[in-house]
């Protein structure tokens, strides 16, 4: 767990061994938690269901408000891995940007329209660049591979190749 990463490393392994679990009970029956009376969520479902967001499907890892503080979210399995550190370098962009807004949870309620979601994640996707380039990732591919993600993402797939030249552009 040593590097750059370690001590958030570990405090995101805390939340994905904790996060798992209590998805798997959210989704428990027809959408209502079923609590087991052995978690920390039989002694008070309401609270501690309302603080963790659903668990999204087909994504590394993510970033939420809970409590007015951002937070990322990264699948255990992920845990440990080169990937993981091109997740934390993503959404490490994503809390800055939510801390740098005048709450959590107005920068993620301006995340609305396919503009501003290519705005908010080229800058990550930047970051996640970084991390890959240091390994020898081609660049060309890699951008390009970024861009369609950022316009799937976005809703705007029309846009992609747009979005490539911003990409091109932001991340050097």
């Amino acid at each position: 767990m040593a590097g750059k990463y370690g001590a958030v490393r570990m405090a995101l392994w805390l939340v994905a061994v904790m996060a798992a679990p209590l998805g798997a009970q959210m989704r428990a029956g027809n959408g209502a938690a079923q609590p087991d009376s052995a978690t920390p969520s039989a002694a008070a479902p309401s609270a501690l269901h309302a603080a963790m967001p659903p668990i999204p499907n087909g994504d590394l890892g993510y970033t939420f408000c809970r409590n007015g503080l951002a937070e990322t979210w990264i699948r255990a399995d992920v845990i440990g891995t080169a990937q993981a550190d091109e997740v934390l370098a993503h959404e490490a962009v994503h809390r800055a940007q939510a801390a740098a807004a005048p709450s959590c949870e107005e920068f993620f309620a301006s995340v609305r329209s396919a503009r501003r979601v290519v705005e908010v994640e080229i800058p990550a996707y930047c970051a996640q660049w970084r991390v890959v380039a240091a390994r020898g990732a081609e660049r060309a591919a890699t951008l390009r591979e970024y861009a369609y993600r950022i316009s799937a993402q976005s809703g705007a797939m029309e846009n992609r190749i747009d979005v490539l030249e911003m990409l091109k552009r932001a991340c050097p």
